[in-house]
């Protein structure tokens, strides 16, 4: 039959589930006075003796503190960490012990955890890295192997890049781009400027070379937009700027830089009125 323990309600088969429940019912509302308490503490600190002893391995003395005893406990006492641990040990019981080690369980589940979080990474001088796996990818543009880390994408020799980087860009401009008749388009401006000089068989071409001009000190290089047969060029902007003075200012030919105003004017009606609107969709 079981009952429930009159402390703390638990069902055990006597009147309490242990000591310390039954301690503290009995002694439940009991007020222990200031003088036992102080009495208990003076009894258990008369329990404690100090004794005089000698390091065991540097000969320093020293005072220890042992709890109820007549004399020190143990036979040997060190002063401090360093002469506890000082061991001559022969040749022959280091490598048994190293012996024992290897062949613990403890040790083997310890190596193969180190071993599994080691994965992927090596040691120099003491500084854990991680090793990457180098592989070879054709470069782009010399065709010669490059070798580079596994997880990095490499597609050219850093001296080829310099050599085929730069240049037009197609696509890099923030208007809607695209190609109409073979001509490459990099705004809606542009491609209402080339509609009309197609049916208007006003002749004109893609410019693909550039022109150096310098901007807050710096050396850059500029594409106008068209060439004309006459040997000027065009460009096609949606605004003035700071930037693109600086390029009409350093350009050394002819050009005529045509804004949304001058394309609103005369071009953009044109080829509202015979596309509509979405005349972009003729990409």
């Amino acid at each position: 039959m079981e009952n429930n323990c009159l402390h703390c309600g638990k069902k055990v088969k006597n009147k309490y589930c242990n000591v310390s429940c039954q301690n503290r019912h009995q002694k439940k509302g009991v007020k222990i006075k200031k003088e036992s308490i102080e009495k208990r503490s003076q009894t258990e600190l008369k329990k404690w003796k100090e004794f005089k002893v000698t390091c065991h391995e540097c000969n320093t003395p020293f005072t220890i503190k042992e709890y109820n005893v007549e004399k020190p406990k143990k036979e040997k006492y060190f002063c401090c960490r360093s002469c506890s641990n000082v061991r001559v040990w022969t040749e022959e019981k280091r490598k048994k012990l190293s012996e024992t080690a290897k062949n613990s369980e403890k040790v083997k589940r310890a190596n193969k955890i180190i071993a599994e979080n080691n994965k992927g990474f090596k040691t120099i001088n003491g500084v854990k890295i991680t090793a990457m796996t180098m592989i070879d990818t054709p470069c782009s543009y010399c065709g010669e192997p490059i070798t580079h880390k596994e997880n990095v994408v490499r597609t050219h020799h850093k001296e080829c890049w310099l050599k085929c980087s730069g240049g037009i860009r197609k696509g890099s401009s923030r208007g809607k781009c695209g190609t109409y008749m073979g001509y490459h388009c990099d705004s809606s401006y542009e491609l209402a400027w080339v509609i009309y000089q197609l049916e208007h068989n006003l002749p004109f071409q893609r410019n693909k070379e550039g022109f150096n001009y310098v901007y807050s000190g710096i050396n850059h290089t500029y594409y106008p937009d068209f060439i004309l047969p006459d040997k000027s060029y065009v460009e096609i902007k949606n605004f003035k700027s700071e930037l693109t003075d600086a390029k009409i200012k350093h350009f050394p030919h002819k050009i005529v830089v045509l804004y949304k105003e001058e394309i609103k004017d005369k071009i953009l009606p044109y080829v509202i009125s015979k596309y509509g609107k979405n005349f972009t969709d003729l990409y």
